[in-house]
């Protein structure tokens, strides 16, 4: 499992900035390199909280595929990919739901799915205006 605290050592002196509303958003990462194909989607909630927080309410088989190959953490490390670099302060107090995920049994893959991360978060940065704390 990630640890987000290693991830954000770089953030510690930094203002904490967090979201005020909940959206539901996904990402889609449907790609074509050559003979492989690349192929990931996810349905996230991001929401306010008091902490960095990351969650699955991913159903039985989902939640079991998702772990054996380590697409949780590609879709955290693509959320947080967007939210640390892309505004112009890191965003880094936040609560996130992974609610669903579809996977093709060739296609996916950890990068496939820290793309589709990274494509829900960026969608809801369009949605969102944030805020210090």
């Amino acid at each position: 499992m990630i640890d987000i605290n290693d991830w954000t050592d770089t953030y510690q002196n930094l203002s904490e900035v967090g979201v005020n509303s909940t959206i539901e958003t996904s990402g889609l990462c449907k790609k074509v390199l050559g003979a492989r194909s690349l192929f990931a989607e996810v349905r996230i909630t991001i929401k306010p909280s008091k902490e960095l927080k990351f969650t699955s309410e991913l159903e039985s088989f989902d939640a079991k595929q998702a772990e054996a190959e380590d697409w949780l953490r590609g879709i955290y490390l693509g959320v947080l990919d967007v939210m640390l670099t892309r505004p112009l302060i890191p965003i880094t107090i936040f609560e996130c739901t992974i609610n669903k995920i579809c996977f093709h049994e060739i296609d996916s893959s950890f990068q496939a799915f820290r793309v589709a991360g990274r494509y829900a978060a960026e969608e809801f940065l369009k949605q969102e205006k944030f805020v210090s704390i």
